[in-house]
Parts: C-alpha cells; structure tokens; sequence
C-alpha cells in the first residue's frame, strides 16, 4: 500500500512586492480611447497578474487583465482608474 502524496508549502524567504513604473497621461477627449502599459516586474520572478479598476466616474474599460490599459470615455467628466500588479508564486509542491 503507498501513502498519499503530500502537499507541503517551504518557509523560504518572504515574497517581495512587485514594482510598477511608468507616467500616464492624464487627460483624454470624450470619445477618444486612452492607452496606458506600464513597466512591471516581479523582484522574485514570480508571474505578474493585472487587474484595471474605474474606481469612480465614467468611461469603460476594454481589458481588465493584462499589463495594457485600454480606456474608453464617451461622456466628458473625470474617471479615477486603478490598476493592481500581484506576483503570483508557486508556493504548494507535491510530494510523494
């Protein structure tokens, strides 16, 4: 009979937080389509994931996921967007 396998998590060093850089535009006309893509990465290497956020006004976002921002705004006013980078790690292993 063969014992299951185990998942087991280490104890290594913490996770770093990722770094974002990079100088948006600030303003776009009504019914243009503003395009942001910042400079990330991960000092741990870990895959970097996206997510784009209309924190309050109007506008709608064309892609929530990826690095690229793209902006739509149809009706004049200010929108605040906010964009969170999180390094994902691998941090189960199995064995066994």
């Amino acid at each position: 009979m063969r014992a299951p396998a185990a998942a087991t998590s280490s104890n290594g060093p913490a996770n770093r937080q990722p770094h974002i850089s990079g100088t948006p535009s600030l303003a776009v006309k009504a019914g243009e389509s503003y395009v942001f893509q910042p400079d990330a990465s991960d000092p741990d290497g870990d895959v970097l994931t996206y997510s784009w956020t209309i924190v309050s006004g109007p506008g709608a976002l064309e892609a929530v996921d990826t690095a690229r921002a793209a902006f739509g705004l149809v009706d004049p006013g200010t929108s605040v967007v906010q964009l969170t980078v999180s390094g994902v790690a691998a941090g189960l292993q199995n064995t066994g």
